[in-house]
């Protein structure tokens, strides 16, 4: 599983608990951000700093936040983190951004097949124009 993959299945993971969150009004002092990359994440043998990478790429991100429960905190998907999976999260994120780099290459291709077509032509007109003169001139 890559990182993304793995930054997606935390933030489902918290947004599958917002429901019970609200309608509740508390959380379970025991869903720490540890606890839940055991927990989604127990068949990826994931280490320490990748559980420590996690928190902060999320945290930074701005998808997360953590709230205090009882003196422990716990993990908080935030709004933008709601709408950021929503729309397919770091894996959808990261095909547009592979689309978007092979559009920009296709595009840089077809402009210089372009700028050589453009130099043809006028290799073209300058070879007529010069036909024209040498037929004027005999």
């Amino acid at each position: 599983m890559t990182h993304d993959q793995k930054l997606n299945k935390i933030l489902n993971g918290l947004l599958s608990r917002v429901p019970k969150r609200l309608s509740e009004k508390t959380d379970d002092s025991r869903l720490t951000f540890d606890f839940l990359c055991n927990v989604l994440l127990q068949n990826e043998d994931i280490t320490e700093w990748e559980v420590e990478y996690i928190k902060n790429r999320l945290i930074s991100d701005g998808y997360i936040k953590f709230i205090d429960v009882g003196g422990v905190q716990l993990p908080d998907i935030t709004q933008e983190g709601i709408k950021f999976i929503q729309r397919g999260g770091y894996v959808k994120e990261n095909e547009y951004i592979n689309l978007d780099n092979k559009i920009k290459g296709e595009t840089l291709k077809e402009l210089k097949r372009g700028k050589i077509a453009f130099v043809l032509s006028i290799i073209s007109i300058i070879i007529a124009f010069l036909s024209f003169l040498v037929s004027l001139l005999n």
